[in-house]
């Protein structure tokens, strides 16, 4: 049962750090990523940029439908 507990609450705090997740500015993004944002999705409008990892996620509008991104630090798009 204690074990059950312990690994309820490190789940509940799992969740609690994902829903968290704070938005970046611009300015925080590497250029690179920035720059294959807009290379690969010209026309990418009301972009926000959160940390995934150690990479990086763009949610944007595009041609009015919302779409998501996470690139590398380096700018590659890997899904």
């Amino acid at each position: 049962m204690k074990q059950f507990r312990l690994a309820l609450l490190a789940l509940s705090i799992a969740i609690g750090t994902m829903a968290c997740s704070k938005s970046l500015s611009p300015k925080q993004v590497p250029q690179d990523v920035v720059g294959s944002l807009i290379k690969n999705y010209p026309g990418a409008v009301n972009t926000v940029w959160k940390n995934k990892g150690s990479n990086y996620q763009a949610t944007f509008t595009k041609n009015g439908q919302k779409m998501t991104v996470t690139l590398s630090p380096s700018g590659q798009i890997l899904k």
